[in-house]
C-alpha cells in the first residue's frame, strides 16, 4: 500500500510542538491580564482622588474661613454656621460636617493627603493615590474669605 498517510509519532511530534505554542501564549496572555488588572487599578485610584480634590476644591472655594487649628492632616472650614473637616483617617479621607460625617474615598485608593497653608486665604491640597507615581496637587482660594 502506498497511501500518504501520517505516521504516530508524526502526529505526536506535531501534537508536542502545537502544546508548547499553545502553553506559551496562554503564559503571555495571563501576564497580559495580570498588567491590565494593574493599570486599571491604577488608574481607577487616580479617577477617584482626582475627582475626591475637586470635590475638596470646590467646598473650600465656598467657604468663608480656614480654622487656625488646621493641621496637616486636618483641614478645619467655616461655612456660614458650619464647621466642615476633612482628615486622614488610615488610608481614606473623611468628611464630617457639624455631627454627621462620611468617607470620601474608598479603602486602598489613596496613599497619602496632606493640606497646607501658604497664605490666609489658599489651601494647598495634595493627594497621592495607590498605584501611582503622581501626586496630585491643587491651590484653592476661598472665594468668601472674610478678613
Amino acid at each position: 500500500m502506498n497511501k500518504k498517510s501520517f505516521t504516530l509519532i508524526e502526529i505526536i511530534i506535531s501534537m508536542m510542538i502545537f502544546s508548547i505554542i499553545l502553553s506559551s501564549l496562554i503564559g503571555f496572555l495571563l501576564k497580559t491580564k495580570k498588567i491590565h488588572i494593574t493599570n486599571s487599578a491604577a488608574i481607577n485610584n487616580f479617577l477617584e482622588s482626582s475627582l475626591t480634590a475637586d470635590f475638596l476644591s470646590r467646598e473650600i472655594k465656598s467657604c468663608n474661613l480656614v480654622s487656625s487649628s488646621s493641621t496637616q492632616n486636618k483641614l478645619i472650614l467655616i461655612k456660614g454656621a458650619d464647621i466642615i473637616t476633612y482628615e486622614n483617617i488610615g488610608n481614606k479621607i473623611k468628611r464630617n460636617k457639624n455631627t454627621f460625617g462620611q468617607y470620601l474615598t474608598n479603602d486602598g485608593v489613596i496613599d497619602k493627603v496632606s493640606f497646607s497653608y501658604p497664605k490666609d486665604n489658599v489651601v494647598r491640597i495634595e493627594i497621592l493615590p495607590v498605584l501611582s507615581p503622581a501626586i496630585i496637587t491643587m491651590e484653592c482660594f476661598l472665594r468668601n474669605y472674610n478678613e
